[in-house]
């Protein structure tokens, strides 16, 4: 029987120690800001309860009916992996009180999330986002500051062209009027558009708005598809007019799309997205970030009715846009080689104290001829070598060698902290 390397599952990927650099990158950076904007972290579980996803998100969407990934545990309870971050965030912050003691409150988190999508560029099974959820504050300047935000960390990622697009969902008053009118346009155009459509047409028609098939656009398009902007009631269109003028006041540029809506059923009111580069010819596909306002979905988790924004933004896809950045600068890694079995307990010691002190110290564990530690070392990066010998344990001294420079020199064992500090400074 032939035994078969064992692979990792299919849209699952690892992120190798050459590419964890950017991603720390990105997350220190997300962190800064956050901490600017006053957000504070939160870390939700990756299971969850599948009733949670299906009650809020919807249960006629693409993530409940055909990308969750779900089971039954041992006790028979039917569990979901967490397929989207703000659902989980708003279970957390009703669940311990936030919605009663401190209804206003920001968080923000960054965290894996799992959909069993087709794997693509940019597009995994596991993949990983950054979001934000603000609670508490019902006006438009809760909206305009988290897509200030957005705007102010993909500026500091080194994302300078990007373009935001606004629309507005309406809410629970000028929905229903609108659905009625949209299903109404879209039946007569039903045998023409895909199979996802035809059936969104009756359980969820704004959907058939953000179809990514490019037929069903191009079909839409040329089509006086009736806007939701048309049937906004007076304080919907009250909310988006302010949204506007704020984002103006900020000289944060906007693109107005009627055709934007959002994947999942609790949005209401202001709908955004973020696409690299100017969003001209942008597909529904390249969004880098996205969110918007659901006021209702505290209230249909079982809380009080709490108005609430956010968003979240793909880490994949921000690296894929991120600018030819070089890897962050690290000090000169330190080789320790040994020759004798004595010398070999002292360079452990000696490494152990060389990173108390701040260096990147390496003990050869391996042994062998000089030589061969020799080459382990100039194969691991190092720049500078520490040898101790049976010579350098009697005169208490090690022997430093420049691998660059090819050149050496001998230096007191007690002084070796003070004298890399200044070689190295």
């Amino acid at each position: 029987m032939t035994n078969k390397t064992v692979q990792s599952v299919r849209g699952f990927v690892d992120i190798l120690p050459e590419d964890v650099w950017k991603w720390r990158f990105i997350e220190t950076t997300a962190r800064e800001v956050f901490q600017l904007y006053g957000f504070e972290e939160i870390r939700t579980p990756v299971l969850e309860k599948t009733d949670l996803f299906s009650r809020s998100v919807g249960e006629a969407t693409d993530i409940v009916g055909k990308e969750m990934y779900t089971f039954t545990d041992r006790s028979g309870d039917s569990l979901s992996l967490r397929p989207e971050g703000t659902v989980a965030v708003a279970r957390a912050y009703l669940e311990h009180g936030f919605a009663k003691n401190r209804p206003e409150s920001s968080f923000y988190y960054l965290a894996p999330m799992f959909r069993h999508e087709r794997p693509q560029h940019g597009r995994l099974r596991q993949f990983h986002q950054i979001g934000a959820e603000l609670f508490g504050i019902p006006g438009p300047e809760a909206d305009a500051e988290v897509i200030a935000l957005q705007a102010d960390l993909l500026s500091r990622l080194g994302l300078k062209d990007f373009s935001l697009v606004l629309n507005s969902l309406g809410c629970r008053v000028c929905q229903p009027q609108y659905h009625q009118r949209l299903v109404n346009f879209l039946e007569p155009l039903a045998p023409q558009l895909c199979p996802d459509c035809r059936r969104r047409i009756q359980s969820n028609p704004l959907r058939v708005l953000d179809c990514k098939e490019a037929e069903c656009q191009s079909l839409l398009r040329s089509q006086s598809v009736p806007r939701i902007s048309e049937s906004l009631c007076l304080v919907c269109q009250d909310h988006f007019s302010e949204l506007q003028a704020i984002l103006k006041t900020l000289e944060l540029e906007f693109i107005l799309d009627p055709f934007l809506v959002r994947g999942l059923d609790y949005y209401t009111r202001t709908a955004f997205e973020i696409y690299p580069g100017r969003a001209g010819g942008r597909s529904r596909t390249d969004a880098i970030s996205a969110g918007g306002r659901y006021d209702e979905l505290i209230s249909e988790l079982g809380g009080p009715s709490l108005p609430a924004v956010g968003f979240a933004l793909g880490i994949e896809r921000i690296i894929l846009q991120l600018p030819e950045l070089p890897p962050p600068a690290t000090k000169p890694a330190l080789a320790l080689l040994a020759v004798g079995s004595s010398a070999r307990r002292l360079i452990q010691k000696l490494a152990r104290e060389l990173k108390a002190n701040g260096f990147p110290a390496r003990a050869d564990l391996k042994g062998g001829s000089l030589k061969a530690q020799f080459h382990r070392a100039d194969r691991g990066g190092a720049e500078l070598v520490i040898i101790i010998g049976e010579d350098e344990i009697k005169d208490q001294t090690v022997m430093v060698r420049d691998l660059k420079k090819s050149e050496q020199e001998k230096v007191p064992a007690k002084d070796i902290v003070s004298y890399l500090s200044n070689r190295l400074k």
